[in-house]
């Protein structure tokens, strides 16, 4: 039990580091929490897709780079 604390606390974490490099990045009115949620799911998803046998392997970095692409070329 105590594992699975320390894993839901690093995810925590995790999510809190996500949503301060989000943040700056939310539209006036936008709510960053959901935003944050939003990028967090993408890679998520695709990482669930991956190990389900449901995506090509091939082509994992490619859809993984066009979140991230996105997000950070919203950021510069």
């Amino acid at each position: 039990m105590a594992q699975h604390c320390q894993g839901a606390q690093a995810l925590r974490e995790a999510f809190g580091e996500s949503a301060t490099a989000v943040e700056p990045s939310a539209a006036d009115g936008e709510d960053p929490g959901l935003l944050t949620e939003t990028y967090w799911a993408g890679p998520h998803g695709l990482v669930t897709l991956l190990r389900s046998g449901r995506l090509l392997e091939q082509a994992y970095e490619r859809r993984l780079v066009l979140p991230i692409g996105n997000f950070t070329a919203q950021a510069g």
